[in-house]
């Protein structure tokens, strides 16, 4: 019986395109590029925004923000892990919506509520262009 730790000893054996392609796919794995955790973190933001700038009591708002910071924390993970591009895209849009929700969802009018919407969509939408514009020219779609 061989132990397991023989069998990953060599993982270039059973990549059918080659050692070099499993070093390159290593080396892209092992990136940890700095505007993803920094999504993450803008992400935990607007889900604690509603406490940290008071306006719980309006409940879409408080609503909105746990559930979108949720989306966008997650999306940001996943960004570290699956090297695709359709994250930074489906975080473009939430960070439209941020952006959007106040007039859409009727609370415009309640500041404490709708400037930290608007900052932080604004916030994720920067980050999810600069995501886009760093893998632009990989090809991991």
């Amino acid at each position: 019986m061989v132990p397991i730790s023989k069998l990953h000893s060599f993982p270039h054996r059973f990549d059918p395109r080659g050692s070099r392609a499993y070093v390159k796919q290593q080396q892209q794995h092992q990136r940890l590029p700095w505007d993803s955790w920094l999504t993450m973190a803008v992400g935990v933001a607007i889900g604690v925004s509603p406490w940290a700038f008071r306006f719980t009591g309006l409940d879409y708002a408080t609503l909105n923000a746990v559930i979108v910071g949720m989306l966008v924390f997650a999306l940001a993970a996943l960004t570290l892990t699956l090297l695709d591009r359709w994250e930074a895209w489906v975080t473009l849009g939430l960070g439209f919506w941020l952006c959007l929700s106040p007039w859409l969802l009727g609370y415009e009018v309640y500041a404490a509520a709708a400037l930290p919407h608007i900052g932080f969509g604004l916030m994720v939408i920067a980050l999810s262009i600069l995501t886009l514009w760093r893998g632009w020219g990989r090809g991991e779609e």
